[in-house]
């Protein structure tokens, strides 16, 4: 098994084929770059910007390139020495036209070869549903599409029917062609024979809101357009994964990233089928909450959630979460501990995106009952089934072969006892729900029931957490990240060392995460934010005044302002986190227009994506034309920029550290396409943006092998360039690529500090034999500097010193700017002076002068 030294994610899409891949990988390699990570690469829905909404995924997808355009690549790819890690999807495939194993099943029903790829219930209760698939993709009632004539029959090597540009095949009846082509009258064909066939398909056309209260087939959370498909039958694993098969033989292939692995109804058997399959290198997608393990699973880790929370956890400062509290609550009103809020959050989401589907769980549970139930009906046990997934603390349990382990067991003792004691007049009906989980080792109706209701606690914790409580609970939005935890401000430096002792460990090849194609915000947008986390008090003062100069621009709604005290209060950070350095820029201004629309819709409160308000929403987007418009809010757009530039400056300090500790602390580094250089974006629309590899690559070529005080100073002049950053990330992964074993198996050794400072700095030792190297960053770099605008010198650290293990070597080099650092000994112990750590450089990286 060949781990990866470092990984760089690519995203393909149309506008980013193989062919441009291919152009970029001598920058890739001189960057430091070990391994390709891209997205999914087989046939999508076409014009598919992401790839996981793939409706062949036995073909190299056509708009990349195809198979051909693939295998150039990979030569380009192997060329350099460098690899590749493909990210599969395992769980579910696109609800699409091109996809032809559904098409099948649409036109054949349960006569279908495929009818057991998907996860469909053919023997749904509903008659509507019985030996039919439900087809959610109209714009509204059946009925009315009827009435309007915008359901049109075609013909096209086959009989279909199209609505706009939604196809689905017509199975008909012998002798009934003749029939159907006297029934048209040009293009359209007579109601009633049309009524007559639809009634007679294996699928049922409805109105796409259907599935929030009645569904027959599983889905990707509550995408409609993607249908989840059933791998743990043997013929599905082998029928979807002949590809990936194949590819693991191909030269360069040296692993697979799993996509949601929550999902699979079996996750330690799907890996366990992969790993005979592949016996590569695997990574999951897998969120763990605090204080989650990792599964034993035949896998080399996670995609690196947990890297990413910790790590920017590490740059918030806990003790002023007081103050943090008192202005977040003061400005917007919100009240009530997170926790709550988060539980009513995913209620709101399972009973509102979900329902349907716990209503198929409510009648799996009451199969799961020796004795009948008449008193309790299937909408009752769905609402308490509702109640239970919203206060999972974690994604999911993995009842596995017939047991449950002893944490998944208290797990769910834990879950059933808070419901309980938050709903007394459920309580009968927990505990008998309780009885279908403890029996689920015994009984097969219970163990079908408990396996499946572990598929939707992931769905409803996604939805309801991540898209939802994370646009509502704002008080400081760098902590509201995938795989975070919005309640947590900040760990300390220990909590951050135990992560490293135990990640080196028990996962010492997962990948360590900053940012991804999923997060909420670019890495060094949280690194800028987390500096408010330093100064609650200018922070307030800040607030109080634009909230004052920009209340005229706000209209009213039945009494009340949009946008609402919390909504602003969210805004403000965004425009703080994202707007670039410089003045705002017009397309800035739309960027931020359409994120607000989406954190609205994201938060369900006055608007959402299956009721938008466009009023509401437009009315918002009206306040932000205002309030950024260059002439008429000056006073306004002066003082944010004063504080902005501010917190920018000690944001870039954060970013660096961040960054120098993701590519050297346990487990492998991952760069996200263009994360090498700044990176400000938010999750939409800026996940979609291209990269400038033109630019990187020329500021490359500029770059100097060692930091003079010449290029620093224009560096740090020219910040805006991202030079700097691009520095750090070249070095320290060339560094790695170096020093491959030291990295990948060496020990992780916390580093302790004396002095006035000793509370801002961060720093580690990480050994293999005779191999060294010692990392030293600034952390809380705002009350560091106080009045000084870089972390530098004595001035900044003052008498602060590192204190270095008895067996530590005693003369360093910084990797930085080629200075040669000495210990001296202070009470008998070696140490090292913070202020020559970092005399000319931000961070420090250093290896023993005798391994050079």
């Amino acid at each position: 098994m060949h781990a990866p030294v470092a990984t760089y994610r690519l995203q393909f899409n149309p506008e980013f084929a193989f062919r441009d891949a291919a152009k970029i990988i001598p920058y890739l390699d001189s960057l430091g770059v070990s391994t390709i990570y891209a997205s999914p690469i087989f046939q999508a829905r076409k014009k598919s910007m992401h790839g996981y909404d793939i409706v062949n995924v036995r073909q190299i997808r056509n708009e990349l390139g195809g198979t051909q355009g693939f295998q150039r690549l990979l030569k380009a790819v192997r060329r350099k020495k460098m690899n590749w890690l493909q990210d599969i999807v395992p769980n579910h495939m696109a609800y699409d036209r091109d996809n032809a194993w559904l098409m099948d099943v649409l036109l054949k029903g349960k006569g279908s070869r495929y009818r057991f790829f998907f996860d469909v219930d053919w023997n749904h209760p509903s008659p509507a549903l019985k030996g039919r698939v439900l087809a959610p993709f109209l714009g509204k009632p059946y009925s009315q599409c009827l009435r309007d004539s915008e359901l049109i029959i075609e013909w096209k090597n086959g009989w279909r029917v199209r609505y706009f540009d939604t196809l689905f095949p017509i199975a008909l009846p012998r002798n009934s062609h003749g029939r159907v082509q006297a029934s048209f009258r040009g293009h359209a064909p007579d109601r009633k024979v049309l009524e007559e066939w639809m009634e007679q398909q294996h699928y049922r056309l409805t109105d796409w809101r259907t599935t929030a209260h009645e569904t027959n087939y599983r889905r990707f959370f509550d995408i409609n357009g993607l249908i989840a498909i059933s791998v743990e039958h043997p013929r599905v694993f082998k029928a979807t994964h002949r590809l990936i098969r194949r590819m693991s033989r191909w030269k360069g292939i040296i692993g697979f990233r799993v996509d949601h692995v929550d999902g699979l109804k079996d996750p330690r058997g799907y890996l366990a089928r992969l790993r005979k399959t592949v016996r590569d290198y695997i990574i999951i997608e897998k969120i763990l909450a605090e204080n989650e393990v990792l599964n034993d699973w035949p896998i080399q880790g996670t995609t690196g959630y947990e890297f990413l929370y910790n790590v920017n956890g590490l740059f918030v400062d806990k003790k002023k979460e007081p103050a943090f509290n008192e202005i977040y609550t003061a400005f917007t009103g919100v009240h009530g501990s997170p926790e709550q809020r988060a539980f009513h959050t995913r209620l709101q989401v399972a009973r509102n995106l979900f329902f349907g589907d716990a209503k198929n769980l409510a009648r799996m549970a009451l199969a799961t009952s020796k004795k009948p139930r008449s008193d309790q009906s299937v909408e009752e046990v769905a609402k308490a089934l509702c109640r239970l997934m919203a206060a999972f603390p974690v994604y999911r349990t993995y009842f596995e072969k017939k047991h449950w382990n002893v944490k998944d067991q208290q797990t769910m003792q834990d879950v059933f006892r808070a419901v309980a004691s938050k709903s007394k007049k459920q309580q009968r009906l927990f505990r008998l729900l309780q009885q279908s989980f403890e029996t689920a080792g015994n009984r097969s109706p219970s163990r079908a029931f408990v396996t499946r209701f572990q598929q939707y606690t992931g769905a409803v914790m996604a939805k309801g957490f991540e898209d939802t409580f994370m646009f509502r609970y704002n008080r400081l939005l760098s902590l509201n990240e995938v795989g975070g935890n919005p309640a947590r401000f900040g760990i300390s430096p220990e909590s951050m060392h135990a992560f490293g002792v135990q990640r080196q460990q028990s996962n010492p090849l997962s990948l360590n995460a900053s940012s991804t194609h999923d997060t909420k915000r670019g890495e060094d947008a949280r690194a800028r934010l987390n500096v408010l986390s330093e100064i609650p008090d200018e922070w307030k003062s800040h607030l109080r005044k634009w909230a004052h100069l920009n209340a005229h621009w706000k209209q009213k709604k039945n009494g009340s302002a949009i946008p609402t005290p919390n909504e602003e209060y969210y805004f403000y950070q965004t425009l703080l986190g994202a707007q670039p350095f410089g003045k705002p820029t017009g397309l800035f201004r739309d960027r931020l227009k359409e994120h607000m629309t989406k954190a609205l819709r994201e938060a369900k409160e006055h608007s959402s994506w299956t009721a938008p308000s466009q009023a509401y929403e437009e009315a918002t987007q009206q306040f932000i034309d205002r309030v950024m418009h260059p002439r008429r809010n000056q006073a306004f757009l002066h003082s944010f920029r004063v504080f902005k530039d501010r917190v920018a400056e000690f944001g870039i300090w954060n970013s660096l550290s961040q960054t120098l500790i993701k590519i050297t602390f346990p487990g492998v580094p991952d760069i996200y396409q263009g994360s090498e250089s700044w990176n400000y974006s938010l999750t939409d629309p800026d996940n979609r943006t291209p990269v400038s590899y033109a630019s990187l690559q020329k500021k490359m070529k500029r770059l100097p092998r060692t930091a003079t005080p010449s290029s620093i100073r224009q560096w740090l002049k020219h910040r805006s360039d991202g030079r700097i950053k691009l520095f750090v990330v070249r070095s320290s992964l060339q560094l790695r690529k170096q020093h491959r074993v030291l990295f990948e198996k060496g020990t992780y050794s916390p580093l302790y500090f004396q002095g006035p400072k000793k509370h801002h700095a961060f720093g580690y030792l990480r050994q293999h034999q005779n191999d060294a190297v010692m990392v030293v960053v600034p952390r809380l770099v705002a009350t560091l500097c106080k009045n000084q605008r870089i972390p530098f010198g004595k001035r900044a650290w003052e008498n602060t010193h590192v204190l270095l293990p008895s067996n530590a070597p005693n003369t360093w080099r910084n990797i930085f700017t080629n200075e040669i650092i000495i210990a001296t000994q202070r009470r008998g112990q070696p140490t090292i002076a913070c202020a020559d750590l970092m005399q000319r450089f931000p961070v420090s990286l250093l290896v023993p002068v005798k391994t050079i």
